[in-house]
């Protein structure tokens, strides 16, 4: 199973298979999920693909630090869904999850 960040990755038309899930840093929030549904059906995202937002309570640090705790979570799903790549844009996230890693999980930065 492979998993793949949303905004920067699957807004741009790299897209996950039916057995592959998202990882957004999107906030759990109504209007964030929401948000994330219409613009799934927009992008040609196929349905029944899981995602997983991020808590509202890891939500709200600004700047790089909130790019940094957001690679953190993101390195947390990854590990606990044992993926075998997860496909990342952001370059403070995408360092962030390797710094934070502890499986053997493949991260392509894209």
């Amino acid at each position: 199973m492979k998993g793949y960040d949303y905004d920067g990755v699957t807004s741009k038309g790299i897209l996950p298979g039916i057995n592959d899930v998202i990882i957004t840093g999107r906030s759990c929030s109504t209007n964030d999920v929401l948000r994330t549904q219409r613009d799934m059906i927009k992008h040609g995202v196929p349905s029944g693909i899981a995602v997983y937002h991020m808590p509202t309570a890891w939500k709200g640090l600004p700047g790089k630090i909130g790019l940094v705790r957001t690679g953190q979570w993101k390195a947390m799903m990854i590990d606990a869904l044992e993926l075998e790549e997860f496909f990342e844009d952001e370059p403070t996230q995408y360092q962030s999850i390797l710094d934070h890693l502890k499986g053997t999980t493949k991260i392509t930065k894209v």
